[in-house]
């Protein structure tokens, strides 16, 4: 007499947690003399694999033209681990019914334990083909697909929404996959279906991590403080919490919760290894709204310690030092930027580290020397880039101008000035500047006619200009 001594059944894992509802497949018993030569495959394997191999043979003799025997046989061997007997029976059962879904399923099963996405995404895509509203055959579809290719899956779940508006796992995955994509606001859109539906014990950590990223990357900030105070008792030690709790706070204006946020990075709660550039870049936001620029300064050379590639960081890093008079710092900072920059610069940006030196120059007495003769090649470099600007010499004389003598190379650079500025009533200013300093250059050389026309010809553009007043007053008698 036989008997049922095994139930082997023909499934995957057919629900979502907590989402949607599981269809079992229907139990298939396998006979005594069945269950007990697929035992002893089992027991063979390792200890005398020819002997399994005979064994097998023998067994999937009895079974190859029974498709519900080779699927129950099938998954017993799946269970143990046996993948060679398991893939035979999938692949024998597909063959007496390549259109049956429980061995469509299955083969799709046993594909993806050799991980061969593609073959296993074709199994299922055949039983959509047979059944287009299948759930189970959706889902593992999108699983399949989730990192292969990722729009496919999008597609998939997308589908089985169709068909089960509420399943909020699918909401999760829909999440998860854009957010993998850099889509943050179609990832808010499925997350926020996904955190309102499930209880908060339930909630997936990562994809709240995901979550709260995509709200900050979308302005949500509001948002985002909202959802952290239900996900940070979750996973109380958690960088992107933390991190976010911080950014959020500070963009949406709410400073002294910020400041308390950020002892995040301040108290190095964390390994140093983990804090990224941007932990830095919005630390230095906070603190230039606190108007210490110091520190902000600070923050972020920090931050540029860890990527050094942000371009931005370095322009801003820049106008900080700026702020703070620290212009030897701002040097190699504009130095970086423009290097980073090169495939773009301008003659203004060379112009811009040229205004740098000449700033370091007044307040570097030590390194002035050095400052004056860089930043004065930087302006000749302008005055090649931009050979119709009077800004490269009228920056050169004025990075020049280092003495009460009447110097040539600063008087060449201000007649350079005046032929660019000809006609230009926009340029007065500088206009008045040049031939004030050909003035001085001329009254100390005794070249008193000369000093007097330049002066002249300041006073013609400004009536008051003190010293040009003085010098034809004196050269006038």
């Amino acid at each position: 007499m036989k008997k049922n001594l095994f139930i082997a059944f023909v499934m995957c894992a057919l629900f979502f947690v907590g989402g949607t509802k599981a269809v079992a497949q229907e139990a298939v018993a396998l006979d005594e003399d069945l269950l007990l030569l697929a035992n002893t495959v089992v027991d063979q394997n390792l200890s005398d694999p020819d002997a399994a191999n005979k064994t097998f043979t023998k067994l999937f003799r009895k079974i190859r033209r029974n498709k519900e025997n080779l699927l129950a046989v099938g998954k017993f061997f799946k269970d143990k681990n046996v993948y060679s007997c398991a893939r035979l029976c999938a692949e024998e059962a597909y063959k007496l019914a390549p259109q049956d879904i429980p061995v469509l399923m299955f083969n799709g099963e046993i594909c993806m334990m050799r991980k061969d996405y593609g073959a296993a995404g074709q199994k299922f895509d055949e039983i959509l083909f047979v059944d287009s509203t299948n759930v189970e055959a959706l889902r593992l579809n999108a699983r399949v697909y989730k990192y292969v290719n990722p729009h496919v899956a999008l597609e998939m779940l997308e589908r089985l929404k169709r068909v089960e508006p509420d399943n909020v796992a699918a909401d999760k995955e829909i999440g998860d996959i854009n957010y993998n994509l850099g889509d943050s606001k179609a990832a808010v859109k499925a997350y926020n279906g996904y955190f309102k539906n499930t209880k908060p014990a339930d909630l997936d950590i990562r994809s709240m991590e995901n979550y709260t990223i995509s709200l900050f990357s979308t302005k949500g900030y509001q948002k985002g403080r909202d959802v952290l105070k239900v996900v940070m008792p979750l996973s109380e030690k958690n960088l992107v919490f933390d991190r976010m709790n911080f950014f959020c706070a500070y963009e949406n204006y709410e400073l002294p919760e910020a400041a308390e946020a950020l002892k995040y990075l301040t108290e190095k709660r964390y390994a140093d290894s983990l804090y990224i550039y941007l932990d830095y870049a919005e630390a230095a936001g906070f603190m230039e709204t606190q108007g210490d620029m110091v520190a902000a300064a600070d923050f972020l050379a920090e931050g540029l310690k860890r990527d050094s590639s942000k371009l931005a960081g370095w322009k801003k890093l820049v106008e900080l030092y700026q702020a703070n008079k620290n212009f030897t710092a701002a040097i190699p900072a504009y130095r970086t930027f423009l290097e980073l920059n090169k495939a773009n610069n301008r003659a203004t940006d060379t112009l811009q580290l040229g205004v740098i030196y000449y700033n370091a120059a007044q307040t570097d007495s030590v390194g002035k020397a050095d400052h004056v003769k860089n930043g004065a090649e930087m302006f000749a470099a302008v005055e090649r880039q931009a050979p119709k600007s009077y800004l490269g010499p009228l920056w050169r004389a004025r990075i020049l101008n280092v003495s009460d003598e009447p110097l040539d190379d600063v008087k060449s650079a201000y007649e350079i000035v005046l032929q660019r500025t000809e006609g230009n009533e926009k340029a007065n200013a500088e206009r008045v500047e040049a031939f004030a300093y050909l003035s001085f250059y001329f009254l100390k050389k005794d070249n008193d006619a000369e000093s007097l026309r330049y002066a002249e010809e300041v006073l013609k553009i400004d009536p008051n200009h003190g010293m040009a007043k003085q010098i034809k007053a004196v050269l006038s008698k």
